[in-house]
């Protein structure tokens, strides 16, 4: 099944789209294993399933370009002011600089929203932009812009972390139960989503 349509969505996401239960727990955490469960469906089942999120996230991105559009154009383009012997008509020039105004249907775009509409793309497809981690605490994969990089020893109430049952083959860091692939620098730092650490800085 190819899967590359589904590089769009988070693993959240995809999984949330199917029933509790259908997605088995061990392969949760990475891509490989989810796209590896997702095989024993047949192809058009699962696109069936996904269809929905999928035109709902591009509809999102969609309309956020057309409001960065709209930002740029009203911040770069001069207004346009008709003088005729009597001065200004008064309203005209705001008239003109609004994208709804029908006088400017087909309106070429200026060099500079060219060079805007290029540069949103590459910020939005770039390798920073799609540079995925794991959260040290819940192990989930993610944009590496929706977590944040911590000193282990500036970790809040890094009790909450603590195993509350120790097994031997626990790996711990200062005490601490850590997803190992969310641990960098050496292993001085890691990597924790919003929800992990508003939760560990509420001692929860």
């Amino acid at each position: 099944m190819d899967t590359l349509w589904l590089d769009t969505l988070t693993i959240s996401e995809i999984i949330d789209q199917f029933p509790k239960g259908t997605i088995p727990s061990n392969v949760r955490k990475t891509r490989v294993g989810l796209y590896e469960a997702l095989r024993a469906f047949a192809p058009d089942v699962v696109k069936q399933i996904m269809a929905p999120i999928i035109e709902a996230k591009r509809e999102r991105v969609k309309s956020t370009v057309t409001e960065r559009r709209t930002q740029e154009r009203h911040r770069k383009r001069p207004k346009a002011t008709l003088v005729t012997a009597e001065g200004p008509l008064p309203g005209l020039a705001e008239r003109m600089g609004d994208p709804r105004d029908p006088l400017r249907f087909m309106e070429v775009p200026t060099a500079e929203e060219k060079i805007g509409c290029h540069r949103d793309f590459l910020n939005a497809t770039s390798n920073k932009a799609l540079r995925q981690s794991i959260c040290a605490s819940c192990a989930r994969e993610m944009f590496s812009k929706e977590v944040t990089e911590l000193e282990i020893e500036d970790l809040p109430n890094p009790h909450v972390l603590h195993p509350s049952k120790p097994h031997p083959a626990h790996h711990l860091t200062n005490g601490m139960l850590l997803e190992g692939k969310g641990i960098v620098s050496n292993g001085n730092r890691v990597m924790l989503c919003s929800t992990c650490l508003q939760s560990i800085r509420k001692g929860q």
